[in-house]
This record gives C-alpha cells, sequence and structure tokens, in this order.
C-alpha cells in the first residue's frame, strides 16, 4: 500500500466484517486518516481513504458490469484489468482486475485536490489529476491487485 501513496498509511481495516465469505475487503486510512482503525470511522471519513475489495466468486459477472466513465486496459494483472478516469473530473481512477472468476477492485478517496499523497502532478489551478498521472496511479494500484491474486 505504501508504493501507492506518499503519506502515511494506517492500518488494513475490514469495512465488511458482517459479509459473506465471498467478499474480502480491506479499507486503509491516508494521511490524516491514517489513525483511524475501525470500519465505522474509515466508512464515515470523506476523503482520504483507500478500499481494495476482492469478490471471490462471480467475479466475471461483476467486472463485466463494472461502470465507469472511460475504461483504459492495463497489461500484467491478472487475466485482464482495467482503470476508469474520466479526465474532465480529474478524480483518481477506480481500478479492476479478473483472475479467473476472482475479482479485485481499487478505490482511491484522495483528501487534497493537487493529488500530491498520489504522487503525481495536479492539472491546472483546480487541482485533479492528469490523464498521464491517472494511469501512473492505476499501474501502482494493479500492483495492489497482483499482490491480492498472489
Amino acid at each position: 500500500m505504501t508504493a501507492l501513496v506518499t503519506v502515511p498509511v494506517g492500518v488494513a481495516v475490514d469495512p465488511l466484517p458482517t459479509s459473506s465469505s465471498q467478499v474480502f475487503a480491506c479499507e486503509y486510512g491516508i494521511g490524516k486518516n491514517a489513525g483511524l482503525t475501525t470500519g465505522a470511522a474509515l466508512t464515515a471519513a470523506t476523503d482520504d481513504t483507500v478500499l481494495v475489495s476482492m469478490l471471490s466468486v462471480g467475479g466475471a459477472d461483476q467486472y463485466a458490469q463494472a461502470v465507469g466513465f472511460k475504461f483504459f486496459p492495463v497489461s500484467g494483472v491478472g487475466d485482464k484489468a482495467e482503470y476508469s478516469f474520466f479526465a474532465e473530473s480529474g478524480q483518481a481512477p477506480d481500478f479492476y482486475a479478473l483472475k479467473g472468476d476472482e475479482l479485485c477492485s481499487v478505490q482511491i478517496n484522495p483528501g487534497s485536490p493537487d493529488y500530491q499523497e498520489l504522487g503525481v502532478a495536479a492539472q491546472g489551478s483546480a487541482g485533479g489529476i492528469t490523464p498521464a498521472g491517472a494511469a501512473t496511479v492505476a499501474q501502482k494500484e494493479g500492483a495492489i491487485c497482483s499482490a491480492v491474486f498472489g
């Protein structure tokens, strides 16, 4: 996780402790929220979080139904992988990878509009993330999914 962000990373917290055994999820507080240690606190946080989820059954269907503005393929992660990114929004990409019937997804909710916690340059005076920055972040997200599949 520390390779994804340049700010402190908290402990892994299961935000779905009562969910089915088919879903595994870890949520991390980053930056100002690195000290949060409960799923409730992280779920209530409006920013500075990272959610990594793995669905062990039915992943192919979920992968096919993943919603995004525009998807870009990524090679070398699972059987297939993509990230969604809408340049006009400037938001961090959401990453999806499929290996067999297992789905891994990574979602980042950074707190600052300059996205420096992701180690990429902001775009313009309004902040946000550039397409090149999104590709860099997606590669880092892919490494997390590779580890999850590992």
